[in-house]
Order: structure tokens, then C-alpha cells, then sequence
């Protein structure tokens, strides 16, 4: 495999935030098995084709846009240089501008397969908001409590997943619980950045919270989170005790005065991943075991 290869594979996965892929594509598949009713809703062209576009090209989408327009506070950020893309060079600019083009395409070519009403604005609404999250001049990051508010792009894969196999939208606390968890993500992944923020004139929630009121409120909104999901949904007792991590996190950091938080924050994508993991085994048991009839 050539250097050149090597180089751009890298580059796409670093784009792509590799490490958030069960951000989208995770929660896909974890609405789409709750949903589920039979072993075959999986072997659908259909199911494949969203679990690979919310793994990939929606991620290239969202953070694609994110590292174009974010030039302004990229350059006090570290963390561009080591674990994402920094943009250095008018070549970078349009590599990644070819890269989103072609996201759209592939990204409107699921639009126009739909032929449900509510399959179409559950979609649209994903693409919007993850282009005006960062695009001027809504540029929702820039925009107190609308920054946090507009992750709910987050959980509509899964929305969307539950939705295509039960033709039913979650009752209303599903939708504030989830939005009580991604604005809770979001503003906690706000918080590193408060300083690259506030040099580049970027008025966040998190900057104009600081430090500690901002951890108060993940406190709030995932403790939220975490009642709102053990109480209506019963079922997942004892499982939902794990959703108690969450608001133990900002809790830890105001009791023992912590300030550096980087390491806390890129452990998330192993806390999600598990925590996503053992609630989509327990609600997907039936179907593995149906599988593995298949098979033996």
C-alpha cells in the first residue's frame, strides 16, 4: 500500500472523528433494534445501506463542515493536531470540500428514496442541523443554549431506526430524556475548549457558563436523563443503574476541584460504546439467539 494511500486513509478516519462513529451509526442500530420485531428487519438493503451512511459519510458530513468553518478557533486547539484534522492549506480546503460534495450527493440520494413523510423530515432534519451547527451565518455553535440544543441531530439516527421498523415516533419524555443526554455531550465536550473559544471571540454556552456552572448543568441535565429512563422505562431495570454513570462524571470533577478534563472527555466513546453495547444485547437477545439457530 502506497504512503500517499496510507496517508489519505488516515486522513479520512481523523475526519471522519473514527472514535464518535457509535455516536451516529450506534445509535442507528440501537433504535433500530429496539424497534425490531424479526431476525429479518436486519437483512434488509435498507438497514445495511443507514448503518454504513450514519457510520461514515454522515460523520464526514458533520465534522467535515465543523473543521471548515472552525478555522477561527482550530489554531489555539491542540487536540486538531494530534486526534482530528487541522486545516493547513488551500489543497486541504479542497480535499474537504470534495469530500462533502459527495456526502450530499449520497446523502440526498437517501432522501429521495424515502416515501414516508416522517422518515423524509426526521432525515432533513439531521443534514440541516448538522450543516448550520457550524455554518455561518446561523452557526448554531456560536449561539448559547442553541449549541447544545441543535446535538439533538445525535439521536435522530436512532429515532429514525425505531421508526422504520415500528412506524411509530417514541412518546414525547423518550425525545426530552434523549435531549437531556446529547445537550449534556455537548456541553461537556464544550468545556476543554472554553479557552480556544473565548481567544477566538466564540461566545458558547460553556464560555459563558465557565467552568464549573456548565459542569453543573451536565449534572442537571443528565440526572435528568437518567430518572426520566429508569422510570418509564421500567424494564430495563437493572440495566438503567448504568445510565447513573453519567451524572457521577461532572459530580467527581466539582468534588474533587479537577480542572483538566481532556483525559475524562475521550473516554466517552468507550463509556457510550458500552453502555450502548449491553442495552442493544439485552433488547437484540431474541434475534441473537434466532441467528445463531441459523447458523449451528
Amino acid at each position: 500500500m502506497s504512503t500517499s494511500l496510507i496517508a489519505k486513509i488516515n486522513y479520512l478516519l481523523k475526519l471522519s472523528r473514527y472514535r464518535f462513529w457509535l455516536y451516529l451509526g450506534g445509535t442507528y442500530l440501537t433504535g433500530f433494534i429496539i424497534g425490531a420485531n424479526s431476525l429479518t428487519n436486519f437483512t434488509t438493503g435498507k438497514f445495511l445501506l443507514h448503518l454504513i451512511y450514519f457510520m461514515i459519510p454522515a460523520n464526514i458530513l458533520l465534522y467535515g463542515i465543523n473543521d471548515l468553518f472552525d478555522q477561527d478557533t482550530d489554531i489555539f486547539n491542540h487536540k486538531k493536531e494530534d486526534k482530528e484534522v487541522k486545516i493547513n492549506s488551500s489543497r486541504d480546503v479542497f480535499y474537504l470540500k470534495s469530500l462533502l460534495i459527495l456526502c450530499y450527493f449520497v446523502s440526498t440520494f437517501l432522501l429521495l428514496s424515502y416515501d414516508n413523510f416522517n422518515e423524509i423530515i426526521l432525515f432533513l432534519s439531521f443534514i440541516i442541523l448538522s450543516t448550520i451547527y457550524s455554518l455561518p451565518p446561523l452557526r448554531l455553535k456560536a449561539r448559547p443554549i442553541f449549541d447544545f440544543s441543535s446535538n439533538i441531530l445525535y439521536f435522530i439516527p436512532g429515532i429514525l431506526g425505531y421508526y422504520q421498523n415500528t412506524g411509530i415516533m417514541p412518546p414525547i419524555l423518550t425525545w426530552i430524556g434523549l435531549y437531556c443526554f446529547t445537550s449534556a455531550m455537548h456541553l461537556f465536550s464544550a468545556i476543554p475548549d472554553i479557552s480556544y473559544d473565548r481567544k477566538a471571540s466564540v461566545i458558547t454556552t460553556a464560555v459563558k457558563l465557565e467552568f464549573n456552572n456548565s459542569l453543573i448543568l451536565c449534572l442537571i441535565f443528565w440526572l435528568s436523563f437518567s430518572l426520566i429512563f429508569s422510570f418509564y422505562y421500567r424494564f430495563l431495570f437493572p440495566l438503567s443503574i448504568l445510565l447513573l454513570i453519567y451524572p457521577l462524571i461532572p459530580l467527581y470533577i466539582l468534588i474533587t476541584k479537577k480542572e483538566n478534563i481532556d483525559q475524562i472527555y475521550w473516554y466517552f466513546p468507550y463509556i457510550n460504546g458500552i453502555v450502548g453495547f449491553i442495552i442493544s444485547i439485552t433488547m437484540g437477545y431474541p434475534y441473537l439467539i434466532e441467528l445463531i439457530e441459523l447458523i449451528f
